[in-house]
Order: structure tokens, then C-alpha cells, then sequence
């Protein structure tokens, strides 16, 4: 079974050449859109995105005249410029991937990088690799909707769903007479002996017994080292909580509402796939406070992602396949992304009906995010003011690549499903609901 990793790299937009990023970026998106991109080669890569992540701190419009907006600049007091960022979820360590990236993918990286600070003047795979890795990023957190499910698994089951149509329908009046198990039967029979399909009469690859060990230690010794911290945690945990809350009730509050046209670009990337990638940037409120709380809730997300959200659910929301934090500008921004199903407004009433609470945890720590009360409370659950600052931090995804960009992750549910009922005999009423999943 493949393990999942993460990848990000981001480097600064030369001076004055930003047109000249967007113009690579447009023609690089005009490839993924006719099946012609380089990335596509890439084994192990589940989705692939290039965006512009703005200097200033205003994405977008945030600021106005009730939210104090801190100045641009990182500790050495130079203004934070332009950037582009390079982000993939795959099946393979960072490090592969970025060797594979600079040998395959050699154009896509020059067009757009070869304007940002250092990128060499004639980039062989070697000098691109070197380069890539120095400005590589890790990211704070990331979920994956189901754990160990790669690429290939995903590809080859939707490939097995389409055939057994193909072979139903062509069989229809040969089967129509037989019972559903033994239609399940003789379908099994014939994907057995056809190479195209016989790798579904195989269980799908599962956590080996060695994984599986090492992640119930982990969750263990976390368990043990909470419980017997749990004294000093309640002793600096209250106090914390105190302190976060009479921060919040002196917090400004942006009331600025996403301008029309803003969102008029935003929307023109929308809904191209069956999936759509979200990208959003947000302002650290200042105070060490602040910054110590969100690495903390990072830090919990990241091993709630590792370890009890791992199965197709994200505290109820099942339409994300990827999401990811990662910190930038020496703890000032935080850029979270993700790629999810359906439309963006559903997207949000998911994370607001059932998620309120850990949107409220982490993002109540950016400028001037809707009110909250001991950290978990109000936020989000202000609908039209948390839509506004979501959309008002929303960045545009210039470039997003996926293996399969046709499918959502209920019907990858769904294909897995047909394979596993694949593996084995079925009675009269598993045979129909299998069917029922054709």
C-alpha cells in the first residue's frame, strides 16, 4: 500500500514580473485542460495546483476601517512580495516526486519559475531539483480522505466500473433470467479470466500489520503522555483559554463583504471537474498568543488527519479528498487548501453545519474573522459573515491538475465497493445490492 505525502514549494515573483507569471500559469492551465500537461506523466500524483499567493496582506479586499491591519514585512523588515506556489498530494515521498517533477515536467517549471528570485538561468533536471528542494515548504496538516487508497487503486476501479457496464449491458438478455447471485457469479467468472479486470478479484492493498502497529503506538503514547500531563495541561490550559478569550472580546472584526467582481473571477475557475480546489490566505492576528495557539490546534489536526479522521470522513464531511495548512512568512499567514465536490456554497454549508467548531478553532485566529466566544463558539455559525470572510480570502487556483478528474469521492467509494464485492461469493441480497452500485 502506497503512503501519502504532501508537497509544497514556493518562491518569490521577481519584481515586475508578475504578467509574465500569470501568462506561463494561463498557457499551463490550457494544457490540463486539453490532456496535453507534462504533470500527467507524473506517477503517484492524486492532484497537482500552481497559484499566486499575494505579497500584501490584502487578499482580496480584506481590509477596511474597523480591522487594523498589521504592516507587510517578515522580521527583517523587507515587504513580503508576490509568490507562486507549487502543491501536490501523492503516493510517494516529496523528495521522488520532486526528482520526477524536474525531469518530466522541465517546461512547465521554467515558464512559470524561471521569473521567480534564483531560479538557474538554464535549468538542467539536477539544477531544477536542487532548486525545488530549497524552497520546498512542510505543511503544518494535511488530510486525506481515505488513507492508503493511491492513485492506481482509484484509477483501476473506476476502469473495472465502466467495463462491467459495458459487459452488462452487452449481456443484458443472457443474464436477465439467472438470480442476482448468479449473475455475480458469471460476472465473476469472466472478470477472472479477462486481464483488462482480473486484478479486482484480488482484495485491494490494505495498511501492512508493520503500519497499523506503529500508528496504534502513536495514538497510545499520545493518549499516555495527556493523561499523565493532563495536570500541568489543565493548569496552563485554563489560563490559555482565559487569555485567548479576553483577546476575543477586543478583536476586530472585518465587515467587508467579497466585491463582485473578485468574486466574478473566482467563480470562472469553479466547477470545471467533477471536484473543485479551494485556496485561501489568511493573517496571524498579532501576539505570540496567537501564533502558539494555531501551531497547537495545527498540531492536533494533523494527528486527528493521521489518525481517527482516515476513513473517508472529516468530522462528517465526506466530499473533501485533500486539504492542507501550511504556514508561511515566518509564522505571519497561513494558506490552507483543499479539493472537495460540488459547488463551493455547499462546501461551506458543510463545514458550517458540521464543522463549525474546528473552523471557529483554527480560523479564529486570522484578522478579522467573525466573532467568536471561548474560542469555539459564534464564528462560522454567523453564516453570511463567515461566507463573506472565506470568500474575501479566497485565492484563485491558476493551474490545478488531477488523475482523475471525473470522479467524486463518492463514486471512488462506490468503485471500491464493486471491487471488494468482487473477492468473494455473494448471496441473493448482496448480490443486489451489488448490482444496485452498477
Amino acid at each position: 500500500m502506497p503512503g501519502q505525502s504532501a508537497v509544497s514549494v514556493r518562491a518569490s515573483v521577481l519584481d515586475g514580473s508578475l504578467d509574465a507569471v500569470e501568462a506561463a500559469l494561463a498557457d499551463a492551465k490550457r494544457d490540463v485542460l486539453e490532456g496535453t500537461t507534462s504533470l500527467a506523466t507524473i506517477g503517484g500524483v492524486h492532484f497537482a495546483r500552481l497559484l499566486i499567493v499575494p505579497g500584501d496582506a490584502d487578499v482580496q479586499g480584506l481590509s477596511n476601517a474597523d480591522v487594523q491591519i498589521p504592516g507587510d514585512a517578515d522580521v527583517q523588515g523587507r515587504a513580503i512580495p508576490d509568490s507562486v506556489m507549487y502543491m501536490a498530494d501523492l503516493d510517494e515521498s516529496p523528495d521522488r516526486h520532486l526528482r520526477a517533477l524536474s525531469a518530466q515536467a522541465g517546461a512547465v517549471l521554467d515558464a512559470v519559475f524561471s521569473h521567480c528570485e534564483g531560479y538557474p538561468a538554464a535549468p538542467d533536471p539536477a539544477q531544477r531539483y536542487t532548486w525545488l528542494c530549497a524552497h520546498e515548504i512542510v505543511s503544518a496538516a494535511s488530510y486525506v480522505n481515505t488513507i492508503g487508497r493511491g492513485v492506481e487503486q482509484i484509477v483501476q476501479e473506476a476502469g473495472l466500473h465502466d467495463w462491467l457496464e459495458v459487459y452488462l449491458d452487452a449481456h443484458r438478455s443472457d443474464l436477465s433470467a439467472l438470480s442476482p447471485a448468479d449473475v455475480h457469479r458469471s460476472v465473476r467468472t469472466v472478470v477472472e479470466h479477462t486481464p483488462q479486470v482480473r486484478f479486482a478479484i484480488h482484495p485491494a492493498p490494505t495498511t501492512s500489520t508493520a503500519s497499523r502497529v506503529r500508528a496504534l503506538l502513536q495514538v497510545a503514547a499520545s493518549v499516555a503522555v495527556v493523561i499523565v500531563a493532563s495536570p500541568v495541561l489543565l493548569v496552563v490550559g485554563i489560563p490559555w483559554v482565559l487569555a485567548v478569550h479576553v483577546l476575543e472580546m477586543t478583536d476586530s472584526v472585518s465587515t467587508r463583504r467579497p466585491g463582485a467582481a473578485s468574486v466574478d473571477r473566482l467563480r470562472a475557475q469553479e466547477d470545471q471537474f467533477s471536484y473543485n480546489p479551494f485556496a485561501a490566505v489568511g493573517v496571524i492576528k498579532p501576539g505570540s498568543l496567537r501564533r502558539r495557539t494555531v501551531a497547537i490546534v495545527l498540531r492536533a489536526i494533523a494527528f486527528s488527519a493521521r489518525h481517527v479522521f482516515n476513513k473517508g470522513s472529516l468530522a462528517g464531511v465526506t466530499t473533501i479528498h485533500f486539504a492542507r495548512w501550511v504556514v508561511l512568512d515566518d509564522q505571519q499567514r497561513v494558506v490552507f487548501t483543499s479539493y472537495y465536490d460540488g459547488s463551493l456554497e455547499s462546501y461551506m454549508d458543510d463545514f458550517i453545519d458540521k464543522l463549525w467548531w474546528g473552523l471557529n478553532v483554527i480560523f479564529s485566529n486570522g484578522l478579522g474573522y467573525p466573532r467568536t466566544d471561548w474560542l469555539f463558539f459564534g464564528g462560522a455559525r454567523k453564516e453570511q459573515a463567515f461566507k463573506d470572510y472565506l470568500r474575501c480570502h479566497q485565492l484563485g487556483t491558476a493551474v490545478s491538475y488531477a488523475a482523475y478528474p471525473t470522479l467524486t469521492t463518492s463514486n471512488i467509494i462506490n468503485n471500491a465497493e464493486i471491487r471488494a464485492g468482487l473477492t468473494r461469493d455473494l448471496s441473493d441480497v448482496e448480490a443486489s445490492q451489488w448490482l444496485a452500485r452498477l
